[in-house]
């Protein structure tokens, strides 16, 4: 068997998640009681264990330097250790939230880690049982009881938001009744930053990082981050819880964290009218309701205060069929109005400046978008330019070289004489007589002797010349003996 920390119930090894508020379902731990109470000695004298849940184990407890005086003590899972940015938070969250000073907030007396390094919270110890317990015992709560519970709840909600604290995971386990010294009802508002600390958390397990699926705002369940949300998420975690104690039902159900988130995100709450016709809830309760639950954070009421007051109007001011049952006591003093008002004005002004913040940051977008679409046209048709000129270039180079191959083909140079052939005589001799290069040695012997010859003849002719113009009277007849030198 299995067991849900939140609700206490049991259910077959087979389901993971509990059915009726989406906790993962463990089987029991190993005790480790007496490690930890020897850890805590110094401070603390554990007396008996109250509960458990995902995120640990609540004793309750004596802190020993102030006499004993009894305390729930929170101890948290050794296994978030291993998140530093986890503890730091952790630790960071709890001395905020020890600033709140409320009747309607249980009080944090001390937090820290013990000699073996397990982190705790030390609260203050209330006799009691919380509405979850009483919802699941009772159903659906009279009018009266729903408005007083709301009132104070309300209250220790609208005192926390003012110091910048939200609790992100409203839900009837963490909303204590208790009774004063004259058995006046007291509701105090339990667990404040823990959802968010489990976000931080690397550890944590699907149906717990954000809070409660069930009880989760639309913006949570949406998937906003956990900075980004405002006091009106708890507005709209109240209001499933407000929805509850009037009808003794959730407005979503599912059998999965995973169907609760989708409900949140698209479907409405079902009509008070859905419901069985001995249940009878006057309209404008339903109305405040609904207000409640808007899924436009911005048509919600902008302050717990705000929400409690148009609620307690709405019971006033409705038809009671028993005219005996007294009508609920609510007390709202001046002081929770000028706060109401006061909350109102703030939120008005800081959804003012919202707005005003994101219509300029669209501006500026719009401009950015602008010049950057101007910048693109004008490097588009520079880059046009570039590109045309330098085809033009090209065309231009082309059409130049086509031309000059052009002429270059048609072009027919002048016929010329040609050079007269001048050939040495040696070179005519050898053009002449081709076959005595090829005669060797012998072929220059008869070459040298032609050349003789060829030079005697000539020196013949040469005499032969002279001879006639140096010849004399006295010469001789003889041929033979004229023509000697």
């Amino acid at each position: 068997m299995k067991t849900c920390h939140t609700c206490q119930q049991s259910y077959p090894d087979d389901i993971e998640f509990c059915p009726t508020d989406g906790t993962r379902l463990a089987a029991k731990a190993v005790d480790a009681e007496g490690q930890l109470a020897a850890s805590l000695s110094r401070h603390f004298h554990i007396v008996r264990r109250l509960g458990a849940g995902g995120m640990g184990t609540v004793f309750l407890a004596e802190q020993i330097g102030v006499g004993n005086r009894p305390v729930a003590l929170k101890v948290l899972s050794r296994k978030l250790l291993d998140d530093p940015e986890f503890m730091e938070r952790f630790l960071n969250e709890a001395g905020s939230t020890g600033r709140i000073n409320h009747p309607n907030v249980v009080t944090i007396y001390e937090s820290g880690q013990s000699d073996d390094g397990t982190p705790f919270i030390a609260m203050q110890y209330l006799e009691g049982e919380n509405l979850g317990q009483i919802l699941r015992r009772e159903g659906a709560l009279p009018l009266p009881e729903v408005s007083e519970i709301l009132q104070q709840a309300a209250r220790g909600l609208n005192a926390a938001h003012k110091v910048g604290i939200i609790h992100r995971d409203i839900k009837p386990d963490n909303i204590f009744l208790t009774r004063g010294e004259e058995g006046e009802l007291i509701v105090k508002v339990v667990d404040f930053g823990i959802a968010k600390l489990r976000e931080s958390s690397t550890h944590t397990m699907t149906g717990t990082a954000l809070g409660t699926p069930a009880y989760m705002s639309y913006e949570q369940a949406f998937g906003m981050r956990s900075d980004e949300l405002d006091a009106r998420s708890d507005i709209y975690s109240l209001g499933v819880v407000v929805y509850e104690m009037l009808t003794g039902s959730l407005p979503f159900n599912s059998e999965t964290p995973a169907g609760f988130l989708r409900k949140h995100v698209n479907e409405a709450p079902p009509s008070f009218r859905n419901f069985a016709s001995g249940l009878s809830i006057p309209a404008g309760v339903e109305a405040v309701v609904d207000k409640a639950l808007a899924k436009n954070r911005d048509q919600r009421y902008s302050s717990a205060i705000e929400f409690a007051r148009d609620f307690t109007q709405a019971v006033s001011a409705s038809a009671h069929a028993d005219a005996s049952e007294p009508g609920p006591t609510i007390k709202i003093n001046a002081q929770d109005i000028e706060d109401a008002n006061r909350e109102s004005l703030a939120q008005e002004k800081a959804v003012q400046e919202r707005q005003a913040q994101e219509k300029a940051e669209a501006g500026r977008r719009e401009r950015e978008n602008v010049a950057a679409a101007q910048a693109a046209r004008a490097k588009a048709q520079q880059e046009a330019l570039a590109h045309a000129k330098a085809e033009a270039d090209r065309r231009e180079k082309e059409n130049a070289a086509a031309q000059l191959a052009a002429r270059n083909k048609n072009f027919q140079p002048p016929p010329t004489a040609p050079a007269p052939n001048i050939t040495p005589p040696e070179a005519a001799g050898q053009s002449a007589s081709p076959w005595l290069r090829k005669k060797g040695r012998a072929g220059k012997i008869l070459s040298i002797l032609s050349a003789g010859i060829a030079v005697q003849f000539v020196l013949g002719i040469i005499g032969a010349t002279l001879g006639v113009y140096l010849h004399t009277p006295d010469a001789p007849k003889n041929a033979s003996e004229g023509w000697l030198i």
